[in-house]
């Protein structure tokens, strides 16, 4: 299996998001799957760019990882929730990717994603407030957001797994739990 592996957090030496990356990473590879890794924040800036009939002209600054994208079976996304959303660099790499006839075509009924070979998308996220918090108030944007995206890709599912209510820099008892959990979803 090949899985296509996101992540975006500024500071990766430090997060949380980062130790849930690496964590998936190394069970997803243990069980001899390939894993390609990429981060949000080192990627390209999309900048559309038009031409004099003020048609798009196609950006190939992300044909590697739509390439990756066409081939692989899954794709896991981390990244922190914040401020009711994901960091600015995922949706940087979202822009970067869908592309008119590179991951998705006009058809009869409107556009349609062509990523149809994605099994699942994992996504864990962190946050400083607790799981139940965003459960019960229905408003984690983040989620639903990157649900649409991907299933609207092609995707058949998505899945998510919040590794929240930590609220400090240290590890708690809370978080490590959620990281162990990470070891029995592959």
């Amino acid at each position: 299996m090949k899985v296509i592996l996101i992540t975006a957090h500024s500071d990766g030496k430090k997060s949380h998001t980062y130790q849930a990356a690496n964590q998936a990473e190394s069970v997803i590879k243990s069980k001899g799957h390939e894993v390609i890794r990429h981060e949000a924040f080192d990627m390209p800036l999309v900048k559309p760019k038009f031409d004099e009939t003020g048609e798009v002209i196609l950006n190939t600054d992300y044909d590697e990882l739509i390439d990756q994208l066409k081939s692989c079976d899954e794709v896991v996304i981390a990244c922190p929730f914040w401020n009711w959303s994901f960091p600015w660099a995922l949706k940087n790499v979202i822009e970067g990717i869908i592309q008119k006839d590179k991951t998705f075509v006009y058809g009869k009924k409107g556009p349609e994603g062509t990523l149809k070979n994605i099994k699942r998308v994992t996504i864990y996220w962190t946050s400083g407030g607790p799981k139940w918090f965003y459960q019960i108030t229905n408003s984690n944007f983040l989620v639903k957001h990157l649900t649409h995206v991907f299933k609207w890709l092609g995707s058949k599912k998505v899945r998510n797994f919040g590794v929240g209510g930590i609220m400090t820099n240290k590890n708690t008892p809370t978080f490590e739990k959620h990281l162990k959990a990470i070891d029995t979803q592959w």
